[in-house]
């Protein structure tokens, strides 16, 4: 008598498949997104955090202003 039973090899086999697989589209994604899009978008979210600018750049300061007014 036989069972069907999968082996923990073949559930590995599946798992690095789809590891495989996933990774591809990643790439493919990332590709295509980097053409369209100078930055990722968790970077343009940090640059905007610690440069406190909208857009992302770094502010300028104009000679002769101050921080104060």
């Amino acid at each position: 008598m036989t069972t069907n039973r999968v082996t923990f090899i073949d559930t590995m086999r599946g798992f690095s498949l789809f590891g495989i697989v996933l990774y591809s589209l990643q790439c493919i994604f990332s590709i295509v997104y980097l053409k369209k899009f100078k930055r990722g978008p968790i970077e343009n979210i940090l640059r905007i955090w610690t440069n406190w600018s909208w857009n992302g750049q770094i502010k300028i300061k104009h000679k002769g202003s101050t921080l104060h007014g």
